[in-house]
């Protein structure tokens, strides 16, 4: 009978002492999963705020070189001439130039329009050109 009690003893120390180990163990191992998530989260949006940061800064210097381009053009001697040949011929070599965008028109202050593709149109009523 003494076997089975020093053998009962030994298995409660030996479970008393995993469990004294393991508690410390799974202990840290939360705390550290805590602040390594907390960490990543942290790194992860300053990275992204980094990224719209440069996309947006990207997004403004495209729409600033096309306004700069659409300016430039609208000083041009051939706008300005009024005649419909060289203005097709003009929107037909920008069209070439700028293949992102889908159509150019010029428009009269008749509200008459002469597009890219070649046609005209009549915007004279529409609201944008009020």
């Amino acid at each position: 009978m003494q076997k089975q009690q020093s053998g009962g003893i030994s298995r409660k120390l030996l479970a008393w002492f995993l469990i004294l180990a393991l508690v410390p163990v799974i202990s840290v191992g939360a705390i550290n999963y805590l602040n390594v998530r907390n960490q990543l989260t942290k790194t992860t949006q300053e990275q992204l705020l980094i990224m719209s940061r440069m996309t947006s800064r990207a997004i403004e210097n495209w729409l600033e070189e096309k306004i700069s381009r659409i300016q430039a053009l609208a000083r041009d001697p051939v706008l300005l001439s009024g005649e419909d040949r060289k203005i097709f011929g003009l929107l037909e070599f920008v069209a070439g130039l700028n293949p992102e965008v889908e159509m150019f028109f010029f428009a009269g202050p008749d509200g008459k329009a002469l597009l890219s593709s070649g046609g005209t149109v009549n915007i004279r009523d529409m609201d944008y050109y009020q």
